[in-house]
């Protein structure tokens, strides 16, 4: 299923590459073609289609015959606006084009474009403390879910958009994914908040095929869910937290291989992420963590390092019923076990006021009470916070119609 809409995306560019002149529409949409037939994508097509208008708006009548001074011309008034990724974009689509024009590169093609890598600059990633502002800023479990599965799985937004229900498997160690990515199917293991906030989130959710996140209205609540939506969330939740750095779901993937590289070796690590045996990406993340460089250098100048091996994002098991919650959670999500000692001593003075007043009271009748009792500890006060809220509702409906 396509998240991305390119079908749309497409018949939009075609009608805007219609309003160019007849021989360089023709030459564009040939090229395009020719090209097809490789086995490129929609979204490779739709590519060099975007360019190549970009590139006819700029030489307008000189698109087909441009002399060196005018591509240079074009190239610095792109370097004002574009970033070096993108900017290397524009130097391969002109090469691939023009050569295949001119039957081999022509000499006013013949420019060195000195771009930097974009793996050699340092990305702003999401930090903890951006995680859990996200999170909290979220309105609903689905979102909840879907933000610190982004983070916790570091799977790329299409792989976690196709995800169905019956793709999340969990176990005593957390949740797997079965993931179906541009580099085939893969398992993807889990830990984290997510595990917890995947719960919640399927306990509205009862079809096992149906996508794993769906609209939430009543006539989208059975479709899956757009790249656009995704997209429009994390900006809503940029501007909920005032985060200011830029938040886009590929962010979510550079961040999470940037901690597993610190940690995980090049084979198990290249199996989470997706990425083929031997990419260009594993040692791109290994070298942007100096796993070995820092700690090798310390070493040598006798700095005694204290290295930790395990990565400190894990969920909160509940020691009374092991259920997983999130990390900050305050109270088991399950039996309510309250995790910090003032706020359990809190819930211990209420249950035992609780029991106090049903002792007390006339309007329970002797066997709800003795129920209650044998009730097991882990949903007694709630079973009893919801009999004396019955009782009471019930007093003042009667008190009203008196």
């Amino acid at each position: 299923m396509d998240i991305y809409s390119i079908d749309r995306d497409l018949n939009a560019e075609y009608k805007r590459i219609n309003k160019i002149p007849e021989k360089e529409r023709k030459t564009i949409i040939s090229f395009v073609k020719e090209i097809k037939i490789t086995g490129i994508t929609q979204h490779r097509e739709y590519f060099y289609l975007t360019r190549l208008r970009v590139i006819y708006n700029n030489l307008q009548d000189k698109f087909l015959t441009p002399s060196k001074e005018d591509i240079i011309d074009m190239i610095l008034s792109f370097k004002e606006k574009y970033t070096d990724k993108t900017m290397m974009d524009y130097e391969n689509v002109m090469k691939r084009f023009y050569k295949w024009y001119y039957k081999s590169l022509p000499d006013f093609m013949d420019i060195k474009f000195n771009h930097k890598s974009s793996h050699d600059k340092k990305i702003d990633l999401i930090t903890k403390y951006d995680i859990e502002k996200l999170i909290n800023a979220c309105n609903n479990t689905r979102d909840k879910a879907l933000v610190s599965l982004l983070y916790d799985s570091g799977c790329r937004i299409g792989e976690i958009l196709t995800l169905r229900m019956k793709d999340v498997i969990f176990d005593e160690y957390g949740l797997i994914l079965n993931v179906h990515g541009k580099t085939g199917n893969r398992s993807v293991r889990i830990i984290g908040d997510s595990i917890a906030y995947l719960k919640d989130y399927l306990k509205s959710k009862d079809d096992n095929d149906e996508y794993l996140f769906t609209g939430l209205q009543k006539q989208n609540m059975h479709k899956q869910m757009k790249y656009y939506d995704a997209r429009k969330l994390l900006l809503n939740l940029k501007a909920r937290t005032g985060i200011d750095k830029r938040i886009y779901p590929h962010l979510f993937r550079h961040t999470r291989a940037s901690i597993l590289a610190s940690k995980v070796p090049e084979s198990p690590l290249e199996s989470q992420m997706g990425w083929v045996h031997g990419s260009k990406m594993t040692s791109v993340y290994v070298h942007l963590s100096m796993r070995d460089q820092d700690n090798a250098i310390l070493k040598a100048y006798g700095i005694n390092i204290n290295e930790k091996n395990e990565i400190e994002e894990k969920p909160k098991k509940c020691p009374r019923c092991d259920y997983l919650n999130p990390s900050n959670a305050k109270y088991c999500h399950n039996c309510w076990l309250p995790f910090d000692e003032k706020l359990a001593l809190e819930y211990e003075n209420r249950e035992k006021q609780i029991e106090a007043t049903i002792e007390k009271s006339e309007t329970i009748p002797g066997i709800a009470k003795k129920m209650i009792e044998a009730a097991p500890e882990s949903f007694k006060a709630k079973l009893m916070e919801n009999v004396i809220f019955k009782q009471v509702n019930k007093v003042y409906t009667l008190s009203k119609t008196k």
